[in-house]
């Protein structure tokens, strides 16, 4: 496999990275709206609307986070070595 292919994929699972820990998901109902930040675990809830009124509320969770880190970063080593052996046949 030639070299451009591999920094294609590469970049392409970056790209996949980044959306999976910076895209929200927001849970809202009538005395609360949260946005959700994290694929697969939750690593941080932005807290915007509660019963009592408007709120700026961060709730971070770094364990969460290098947890995520950690399961995308090895994905993206495992899918550099299963190319590489496929790209030596």
């Amino acid at each position: 496999m030639k070299l451009w292919h591999m920094i294609a994929v590469n970049v392409g699972m970056i790209v996949v990275i980044l959306l999976a820990l910076t895209l929200g998901s927001t849970y809202s109902i009538p005395d609360l709206t949260n946005v959700s930040y994290g694929f697969p675990n939750t690593w941080a809830v932005h807290t915007t609307s509660t019963i009592v009124g408007p709120v700026n509320l961060w709730s971070v969770d770094i364990n969460a986070l290098l947890i995520d880190l950690t399961i995308w970063l090895v994905s993206l080593a495992a899918l550099n070595i299963v190319i590489s052996l496929f790209a030596k046949k």
